[in-house]
């Protein structure tokens, strides 16, 4: 299963996705909507684990794309 994982706090996606990573989920972070977008044109995603707080653009922006 492939997961975009959009948050903007290094550490916290780090922590995220390594766990993700360990229990065999393929994980693509990004840190910014605009990220977020660019990734979702190039790759079909499973689930996004999303923050609703992100610089430039809030998550609910990603969601409705």
């Amino acid at each position: 299963m492939r997961l975009l994982l959009v948050e903007d706090n290094r550490g916290l996606s780090e922590m995220v996705a390594d766990h993700l990573n360990k229990i065999g989920f393929a994980v693509d972070a990004v840190a910014t909507a605009e990220e977020a977008f660019a990734a979702m044109d190039v790759a079909q995603y499973d689930g996004i684990i999303l923050d609703l707080g992100l610089p430039g653009a809030d998550g609910m922006t990603v969601l409705e794309k």
